[in-house]
């Protein structure tokens, strides 16, 4: 009887740590807001009817686990209210959503917008870039996070 016991004992202490490992696992792969430690928009570089002109975003890490993320040239109205950014980690890609408050002109402009999180860890990433909230991404594509990174990804070639 004490065998038995003891075994059943032995498997529900597993079975409870067995568990506790997979959540911590599973919220790690699961969906994460990120901080936007800061936040910059240019201002317009010029009225335009449209664009020629080339995009890229550069990625770069400054400090420990942080992540400056550029967009160059992103186009929005002319005259966009407030430009903010959001960066959320959503079934394994780091979104990141650059949006204006509508505005009311009827012309478009340039701009280099840019925000800066925190808590990114060592490793291979897939990320896709937003402008205003829209089904597609303007940018997708895949980068290495280290201390060293330092990259330019033109959407251009996409």
């Amino acid at each position: 009887m004490k065998s038995i016991l003891r075994n059943a004992l032995a498997l529900l202490v597993f079975v409870i740590f067995a568990g506790s490992c997979g959540n911590k696992e599973e919220s790690q792969l699961g969906e994460k807001e990120f901080s936007i430690l800061e936040f910059n928009a240019g201002d317009c570089k010029g009225n335009l009817k449209s664009t020629n002109e080339s995009q890229y975003i550069e990625l770069k890490a400054e400090g420990s686990g942080r992540l400056n993320i550029k967009f160059v040239n992103a186009v929005f109205n002319c005259c966009p209210g407030k430009i903010t950014s959001s960066a959320s980690f959503q079934n394994g890609i780091l979104k990141i959503v650059f949006a204006e408050e509508m505005g009311a002109c009827d012309c478009i402009c340039d701009y280099d917008v840019e925000c800066l999180i925190g808590s990114i860890a060592n490793g291979d990433y897939d990320i896709e870039v937003y402008i205003n909230n829209t089904e597609e991404p303007k940018a997708s594509f895949s980068f290495t996070y280290s201390s060293q990174l330092d990259m330019t990804y033109n959407i251009d070639q996409e």
